[in-house]
């Protein structure tokens, strides 16, 4: 340092940077001098994306990205991390270098993978000095329709002759609306089963079911058994729907019937007794009846009296010290419930 520049620093009192004669004030690749120094600017700290349908995706509306001063500002990374951070995407390379009052817009994708919440963020990294690291918060929430059927128990014992019926109430549990498509019933006695689906409003499909949560709704498929035999039946119940996890949903059920129409009664004969009372009134023809095993007709061995509900058995064919066996079998009207 010369004797003069000394003195001259000495009498203005100026805290002077002495710079390296070989020194161009050039700051690196950008070319910013000690006196350009960038500032790296966000228009949001947080993006929102709502509710997003499952597999669907969307974009936001962008996060602006501007440089305030007078360097230019590199932006040298973008990454994103957090536990959600799988669930979203930045397309393309880090935008190019930007000058004072220059701006670039990011457009952050949302594409869940699953119902519930997702949260990440992404870490903006510049040559801004004030700031080299800058962070938004990504949110957003995975939807769909989600239905749940309930289990309609079983037919029981239901009459040959007469019928009965269950319900399958299908919800919807998930956060967005649910689309049911249609219901069908697999089963060998396909005579025996008829189904019938109905939305919210007694409706058709398909149809839309609102989250039950928020709104009550139930759908309802309506499965009705009219047994014609005494045969054990089983019958598959599919409902399907948009539920990305469980398009179809299928729920069995098992039938039994009896027949209730059909009676057997036996006497044993005591001594002189030669006509028995039957529990139920039979249906016209179809009264049978033997005496110890072998049949015998009615009006040549025995009489039907309506008015006692009784067999009547004529002389000879019923010993008079009595020990025979009566059987008679027949059928009566059966009352559906």
């Amino acid at each position: 340092m010369t004797r003069t520049l000394l003195t001259l620093l000495l009498l203005t009192g100026c805290p002077a940077e002495i710079a390296d004669p070989g020194d161009t004030g050039d700051t690196g690749d950008t070319g910013n001098t000690a006196s350009e120094v960038p500032c790296l600017t966000v228009d949001t700290e947080r993006v929102d994306f709502g509710v997003v349908r499952i597999d669907s995706g969307a974009g936001s509306e962008g996060v602006t990205l501007g440089n305030d001063c007078p360097g230019i500002l590199q932006i040298d990374s973008i990454t994103l991390a957090g536990g959600g951070a799988a669930a979203f995407s930045f397309p393309g390379p880090p935008p190019s270098p930007l000058a004072e009052r220059e701006s670039t817009t990011l457009a952050p994708t949302f594409y869940p993978d699953r119902i519930g919440e997702f949260q990440a963020r992404v870490d903006i990294a510049s040559n801004d000095p004030e700031q080299p690291v800058v962070t938004v918060e990504l949110t957003g929430i995975g939807g769909a329709g989600a239905i749940d059927v309930d289990d309609p128990g079983s037919f029981r014992e239901v009459a040959v002759g007469c019928s009965d019926t269950l319900k399958v109430t299908i919800r919807n549990t998930g956060n967005l609306n649910l689309k049911v498509t249609g219901a069908t019933a697999f089963t060998a006695a396909v005579e025996e089963f008829t189904l019938e689906l109905s939305g919210p409003a007694g409706q058709p499909p398909p149809f839309a079911l609102a989250p039950f949560a928020e709104s009550g709704e139930e759908a309802t498929a309506t499965l009705a058994y009219a047994p014609v035999d005494t045969f054990g039946d089983d019958v598959f119940v599919t409902i399907t729907s948009d539920d990305p996890y469980a398009p179809e949903v299928v729920v069995s059920v098992d039938a039994s019937a009896v027949n209730r129409s059909q009676k057997s009664e036996r006497f044993v004969q005591p001594a002189g007794v030669y006509s028995f009372t039957l529990a139920d009134t039979p249906l016209p023809g179809t009264l049978s009846v033997t005496i110890d095993g072998m049949a015998v007709k009615e009006g040549v061995a025995y009489t039907f009296d309506s008015s006692t509900n009784a067999l009547v058995f004529s002389d000879g064919y019923l010993p008079e010290r009595g020990g025979s066996i009566v059987d008679a079998k027949y059928r009566v009207e059966v009352e559906c419930e």
